[in-house]
């Protein structure tokens, strides 16, 4: 798979996403993934991109510490992301 350049831009529009560009140092950067990364890792794999809403099983301890992280860090509760997950982890 063709690594695309990581420039810093978020998958998600500004409105979802209150992060600002600019304000994303080199950790968080190298963990930005473009839509295109994400399908191609969702094709190989078998899994699913969807609205968390739709997960019927509960998240990882280290996922919500670091969703909490993220929200201290930048002020902004976050009320809404995607995740990628195999089929049988979601309720449709």
């Amino acid at each position: 798979m063709k690594k695309q350049k990581k420039t810093g831009k978020c998958c998600c529009d500004k409105k979802t996403n209150p992060v600002v560009e600019s304000e994303l140092t080199l950790p968080e950067i190298e963990n930005v993934f473009s839509l295109n990364e994400i399908r191609s890792i969702c094709v190989r794999y078998r899994l699913w991109f969807l609205d968390s809403t739709y997960v019927k099983s509960e998240f990882p301890y280290e996922a919500i510490v670091s969703i909490m992280e993220l929200e201290r860090k930048y002020n902004q509760e976050i009320t809404s992301f995607q995740i990628i997950v195999p089929e049988n982890v979601f309720e449709l």
